[in-house]
Formats: structure tokens, sequence, C-alpha cells
């Protein structure tokens, strides 16, 4: 993983309805009228409820008129004024048995069995549903209904025919022994339980091109371990979910960048999940609904639309990577306080705030912190206490304090400070002999450049715009050297030898010494 973030990292550092209502219509006056029962039957053909002296201005103001309420047999018993005064007991509305639903097109609840009709009270004031007979339905929630609605799970064989008709032809690069293996067998990259339920897929990068909704017959209650990640699978992923996903303890679908839909929700459901990398797709959610997930260890939802706040993640104590970059994610990095085996944790944005100041006390197992462009602040030496600390990327932040201080980090192999307030002599890298990645544009570290004379492993240094100096010649040796940047320091004009080749053609020359860099002479890049 840090590899991959690495490489990703380089390459994006040096590329550097609400209809008009029209006018208000007012209410018609009130026309006083007697009592005829016949109106109610002529109501009911034409599909018009009727109503009493005195609820007209209801009917308009409440927008109550609606063929469902009449259609469903509900009569409202029509008064006045006067009388509902002198009423001792409330008058109920009656419903006949065939009424399909409380609810009509609008949204907006009809009158209920058994609510009482108070004449002087205004419309909005009438509750809602509180019960339905056993036979009613509620048309309202047909919607929800089906989309909740689970499907049988597939069976063994169908998922047999799953893996041999459809991903068998879509799989590239990779030989696989499916249609040739023996009934006693294992699958390459498939396992099965005893009833023959695939339980675990594992077919990384290997170009299958398929929308999503195909893999329907993958997912069932058994299946505990999914890695499709790095293909081109697209479509909206909730169209595989079925049935309920309740035993996943792996998923990873990450750089399956055409995949969209709502990820989290479905896969929340599945209380012993451990990993969920979505990285690099077009799948949004809430991590919020991760949160029965307390077993979680990894969740990677770097670059996707997924939102919510870190506090929301603060339960889930035995995670050891938070990879939120690039993605909805807010909030102050002192939940990493609730952490204590956090290995990486992966933010970036000014959305991201916080104090640098809770690793010094918790996560002392770090090995990488991504930090790029987030409002954190703090003083270089609350991350001196990460021992085990490989990569440091505070690019673009506040944070400041003497790089001395990271000579504590000997382990250290990739730093980017570039654009903080970092001070001190570089000379201090001698102490991390690991270093192959030195950012320090725009910082005001000073020093002599020769302390990588001797660092034969270094990949890129960046001094731009630093109170460092000395000679090109300090990187003969750096034979693995693909990008350097001392642009705007001094002593670079100097030739340290009369007689031989200029400083630039010395340094090109090494750099181009072993085939394996000549092969990256299109990524190299000297600026001076």
């Amino acid at each position: 993983m840090a590899e991959e973030y690495n490489e990703e990292y380089n390459e994006e550092y040096h590329e550097e309805y609400q209809e008009d209502p029209g006018e208000p219509v007012e209410p018609e006056e009130p026309v006083e009228q007697e009592y005829d029962p016949s109106l109610d039957v002529e109501a009911n053909e034409t599909n018009e409820p009727s109503y009493g002296q005195g609820n007209e201005e209801q009917v308009e103001e409440g927008n109550t008129g609606n063929s469902e309420y009449d259609e469903g047999g509900v009569d409202v018993l029509e008064t006045n004024n006067e009388d509902l005064g002198n009423t001792e007991e409330p008058l109920v509305a009656e419903t006949t048995d065939n009424v399909d639903s409380y609810e009509n097109e609008s949204g907006s609840p009809d009158i209920a069995k058994g609510t009482p009709v108070d004449g002087n009270a205004d419309f909005d004031e009438v509750p809602a549903v509180t019960e339905k007979t056993d036979g009613d339905s509620d048309d309202s929630d047909d919607d929800d209904d089906s989309k909740d609605e689970q499907l049988p799970g597939p069976t063994n064989e169908e998922q047999k025919k799953f893996l041999l008709s459809v991903l068998y032809k879509k799989v590239k690069g990779i030989k696989l022994n499916w249609k040739n293996a023996g009934d006693d067998e294992p699958w390459d990259y498939v396992e099965f339980d005893e009833e023959g339920m695939i339980t675990s897929l594992l077919l990384p990068k290997s170009g299958i091109d398929l929308d999503f909704k195909h893999m329907a017959p993958l997912f069932s209650e058994f299946l505990q371990v999914v890695d499709l990640s790095s293909n081109k699978l697209k479509g909206f992923i909730t169209d595989a979910f079925n049935v309920e996903i309740k035993g996943l303890i792996s998923f990873n679908v990450s750089g399956n960048k055409k995949l969209k839909g709502d990820v989290c929700e479905d896969i929340g459901k599945s209380k012993k999940l451990t990993e969920f990398s979505v990285a690099r797709t077009k799948l949004f959610g809430n991590i919020s609904d991760l949160a029965d997930c307390k077993e979680l260890t990894i969740i990677n939802v770097g670059n996707t639309e997924v939102s919510g706040k870190l506090k929301d993640l603060e339960e889930m104590v035995q995670l050891t990577h938070v990879c939120c970059d690039f993605s909805q994610v807010t909030g102050d990095i002192i939940s990493a306080s609730k952490w204590p085996e956090l290995k990486v944790i992966y933010l970036n944005g000014k959305q991201i705030v916080g104090d640098l100041s809770v690793f010094r006390k918790h996560c002392r197992k770090l090995n990488e912190i991504w930090l790029t462009k987030s409002n954190v602040l703090g003083d270089l030496t609350s991350v001196s206490k990460c021992k085990e600390l490989t990569l440091l990327d505070i690019y673009g932040t506040q944070v400041g304090g003497e790089i001395t201080v990271l000579k504590e980090c000997p382990m250290l192999q990739s730093l980017y400070l570039s654009y903080c307030f970092v001070t001190g002599d570089i000379a201090c890298l001698k102490e991390n002999p690991e270093l192959t990645h030195i950012l320090l544009d725009y910082t005001y570290v000073t020093g002599d450049i020769s302390v990588f004379s001797s660092n034969d492993k270094v990949q890129e240094i960046g001094l731009a715009y630093t109170q460092c100096v000395g000679s090109l010649a300090s990187f003969e040796e750096c034979v693995h050297l693909k990008f350097l940047n001392v642009y705007g320091i001094r002593g670079f004009d100097e030739n340290p030898d009369p007689k031989g080749p200029k400083p630039i053609k010395l340094l090109k020359k090494n750099l181009y010494k072993n085939k394996k860099v000549q092969k990256l002479k299109h990524t190299t890049k000297i600026t001076i």
C-alpha cells in the first residue's frame, strides 16, 4: 500500500428543484348551504370529496382533495361549526374495509380511521395515521419495500455456473484451472465451504471488464473475502446485493474507477468486517454506516465521494490503516488517540484539522503519516517518538520545528516537508541512511548538500529556495537519482574540476549509469 501511495503522490507532485409556486391563490369565502345527502353520492361519483359547512376553507388550505381518499371509501360527516361547537364528543370519520392506503399521492397523510374531526381546528392539526387494520396495506412504502426486498440467495450450482460461464471468460492474463479441476481439487483463487458455496474470491488486477450487476451470484451469506481491486468493474455496486451480506470479513474493490453507488450501507451490515477498501472509485456513502463493524482494521476510502467524520471511527480500536485522502471525510486527528494499533494515517485537505502532539503519547507504531495540505499544525518533535516511522508527509501544513529531531527516526525513507516552517541543518540527515525521497523546498533549512554524497539510495531531492549551499558534484554517487530541484540556492555555477565536464553533464552521466535508470529518462527532471 505504501508503494502504491508513494508512486501516485510523486506523479501528482510533479505535474503540479424547487418549482416556482407562482402567485398565491386566495381561498374562496365559504358558501353556506343546507346539508343534502345526495351530495355525498354525487361527490363520490365524481371522485371529489364532499365537505360540510365551514370546512371548505380547510380543504383549500390543506390541499386534501385527492382521488385516493374517496376511492378508499372514506366519508367525512358533514356538519357546521355551530353544531360542532355544541358536540360533547368529537365526531369520528368512518372508514370502510376496502381502504388500501392512508397516504395520498403527494405523500401527505389522509384522515385516518378513528381520527377525531374538529371543525374549529386547523387542518394541520389533524394527526397523522397512527393505526391500520390487519387487512390494510401501505402503498407509500412500495418503493422502499421493493428496494429492501431480499431475493433468495444463489445456490452452489448457480455460483459455479457464474464462475465458468461469466467470470472465466472475463479474466485476462491469468491461467485458471476451473474447467479442469476435479470435485476434490482446489480452484485457483477461489475457496468453497463444505456445501460448495463460495467463501473467498481473490482476483485483483485480472483485467475483469464487467458490469457489477453480473456479480450478483457471487454474493451470499456465506461469502467472507472479496478482492476484485484494480479491475475494470463498472455500474452500480448495489445491483449485485440481492441478499443481505452479513458474513463479509474483507471487501476490496479499490481501483475500479467506473464503479458507483452507495457502498457503506450494505457492507456495514457485516459486523465481522476487518477490511473495507473502495479507494479510487465513484462510490459514495457515509462511514457512520460502518458503526457496527467494531473489528475493522483497514478503512480505505481515498479518492471517493465517501463522507463522514473521523469521530465515527473512534470505537474501532483495532484500526491499523485509516486512509481517507481526497474524500469527503472531515475531522480532527485527535481521533487517532483511540487507535493504539495505528500504522498508516492518510488524510489531506483543509477539512482535516488538529495538532501533531497527538502522536507524542499515542500511535507509537506508526509507519506512515500523510497529512498533505491539511490544517494540521504542531512541532516535528511530536513525531520523533515514532521510532518505526518510514514516511512523513506534512507538505503544505503549518507544522514547524527543527529537522534535527528526525534523527531519532532511523527507519525514515520518505520525507515531504515542502512549504512548512521547518528549520535546521540538513547535516542531521546522515543519521537517516534509508532516505530515498527528500523534499524540503521552500523551507528554512540550511547546510551543505554534500551530505547526500554518500547516499546511493536517494531517488528524489528537492531543495529549491532553501538556505542550502553546495555543488552538483555532491551528487556524483547518487546513481539512482531521478528528480533534482536545487533552483534558487547558491553554489551551482561552480565547476569543481576545471578540466572535467560541466556539472550538469556530469550529473546526467551519473543519472543514467545503470539500465534501470536509463528506462526512466523521460521521468527524470533536473531544475537548477
